[in-house]
């Protein structure tokens, strides 16, 4: 079983981030995104698919009420929840936290999490945020 703190370690060094705490800032803006901008049903889904330790960085993640138009882009909203400067950087970031969560799920677990997903192809392209798509090789 992987602990929170694992799991932190494993993003922040993928988002080669100074220290730990900016991991966990990551992961909660990139939930709280995703919490705001799913269906209620959607994210108890997703929620029940996540380690335990994951699940838990999901329940403090906040859901904000941001009247955002599900058919808009999720990256703009993480963005928007981020503060970030530019719709880039928001997208990196949701690559790590993606990034970070495959190394702790098996294959019919990443298809069930994806097919709940807004942007399904940024969850393919986390694969590429490590190397051999597995940050094993960093620690």
């Amino acid at each position: 079983m992987i602990s929170r703190k694992e799991f932190l370690s494993r993003v922040m060094i993928l988002g080669q981030y100074c220290y730990t705490e900016r991991g966990e800032i990551t992961v909660k803006t990139v939930f709280t995104a995703l919490k705001s901008f799913l269906q209620k049903d959607e994210s108890k889904r997703l929620e029940g698919l996540l380690p335990s330790p994951l699940r838990e960085l999901w329940q403090e993640s906040p859901f904000v009420e941001v009247g955002y138009d599900s058919n808009k882009d999720y990256i703009v909203l993480v963005s928007k929840i981020g503060n970030y400067p530019y719709k880039a950087a928001a997208e990196r970031d949701v690559k790590i936290v993606f990034a970070g969560i495959r190394e702790f799920m098996d294959e019919s677990t990443i298809n069930e999490l994806i097919s709940i997903l807004p942007d399904k192809e940024i969850f393919e392209k986390s694969k590429s945020c490590s190397l051999n798509g597995s940050a094993e090789n960093f620690l």
